[in-house]
């Protein structure tokens, strides 16, 4: 499986996260000033709504934690695509469950093309959040996560002698060894 981009994945998870939030946001709003979000529908679903809003603040948090190479927004951003993984295949699932259901005599052709629709939409998430979690874990990241990144990087350019071998020290009392007299 080829390695992404550190910095496209930080982005990535930021920028549909945010979308994610936005979107969720203005069609609560819209609910409410409708009158659609009523008392009912916060008991039953309320804990969900606020448990969903939870896990894309940790993917947009991640995300911007990968962009600013903060080491927590590694480990935090593999528990989002994970998370995201299992509720992508669990909807699916329950979506597909449910159609049995509610349409007991469907027909084998209707079925397999409602199949084909939910594997469209869950095969691409989690194909990318397993390469996320492969790239995460990789040495790119590594080197990205490491707290003397930009340590190494500022000695190695002020010095550009410290890859070289270590020069030879002069003697104490200030004369050139032998081999060079």
């Amino acid at each position: 499986m080829p390695e992404l981009s550190i910095i496209f994945i930080g982005w990535f998870f930021s920028a549909i996260s945010l979308v994610v939030l936005t979107v969720g946001g203005m069609m609560l709003m819209h609910l409410y000033k409708t009158g659609r979000l009523s008392g009912a529908y916060l008991q039953e679903r309320g804990a969900q709504e606020i448990v969903l809003i939870a896990i894309w603040l940790v993917g947009l948090a991640a995300g911007a934690g990968v962009i600013y190479h903060h080491s927590w927004s590694q480990w935090l951003l593999e528990y989002f695509c994970w998370v995201l993984i299992v509720l992508v295949v669990l909807s699916g699932s329950t979506r597909m469950a449910n159609l049995k259901k509610e349409v007991p005599d469907i027909s084998r052709r209707a079925f397999f093309n409602s199949l084909l629709g939910v594997l469209m939409f869950v095969l691409p998430v989690v194909l990318f959040c397993a390469a996320t979690i492969f790239t995460l874990r990789g040495d790119e990241a590594r080197e990205h996560f490491n707290p003397n990144r930009s340590e190494s990087r500022s000695n190695a350019s002020s010095n550009p002698s410290s890859s070289a071998a270590p020069a030879q020290p002069e003697a104490a009392s200030g004369t050139r060894p032998e081999a060079e007299k």
